[in-house]
């Protein structure tokens, strides 16, 4: 266990932005990895773990010729994806946006360990390419930067509900909140306060049925 949590603390932090500062856009890329990281990715095997999140080193291992490397070292740069789009352990990912565009990355890069080798050579590349440069495209809805802004104006009536403020937020096509959960509390008149806390609270209209977000990230 001790051996896992090392390896968590050093390539969680391997690359993009601090979690202090916590930026809408992803970083452009990352340093090289440092001589620690590089020994921990040598026992990337030994320890597998998901939340394994530097990338570096591991994109050349998924182009190696035992297939179980392979395998960990795909869950490895699926997860930094997921964590330059918006993922963050233990609180899952930050809005819909974020969660449809890791997928839609893994989709569009296609890696599978146990492809044919000529496509995992050129899915890797794709994974490099991306890794390099991650990009997110706005989809249909209001931006992120709406969203926040629209809950934050009542930010003070929901921390009276109840703290901490811990928010899943669900708005309907119309732009109005169609459900508000908060993590404070089971009572039922906690869910009510939070119900009248954002009773008009708005963004622009989109034409998907629905969007959810996170509030506060």
């Amino acid at each position: 266990m001790k051996a896992r949590a090392g390896i968590v603390a050093v390539l969680a932090w391997g690359c993009g932005p601090s979690p202090a500062k916590q930026p809408s856009a992803p970083s452009s890329a990352c340093s090289p990895p440092s001589a620690a990281v590089q020994r921990l990715v040598v026992a990337l095997d030994a320890d597998a773990d998901e939340l394994h999140l530097d990338y570096t080193p591991v994109v050349d291992l998924l182009l190696v010729e035992r297939e179980e490397t392979r395998m960990h070292a795909q869950r490895v740069v699926e997860g930094v994806a997921a964590n330059e789009l918006g993922f963050r352990a233990g609180q899952g990912f930050r809005d819909e946006y974020a969660e449809e565009q890791t997928a839609q990355v893994a989709h569009a890069i296609d890696y599978a360990f146990d492809a044919a080798p000529s496509a995992r050579r050129a899915a890797a590349q794709r994974w490099r390419a991306w890794l390099a440069s991650p990009s997110v495209v706005q989809v249909d809805g209001p931006s992120r930067a709406e969203l926040s802004a629209a809950l934050e104006r009542v930010r003070p009536q929901l921390a009276s509900c109840g703290e901490p403020v811990d928010l899943t937020v669900t708005f309907a096509s119309t732009g109005d909140v169609s459900s508000v959960f908060g993590t404070a509390s089971t009572d039922p008149a906690y869910r009510n306060c939070l119900a009248v806390a954002v009773a008009n609270v708005r963004v622009p209209r989109f034409r998907r049925a629905s969007l959810w977000t996170h509030f506060p990230w």
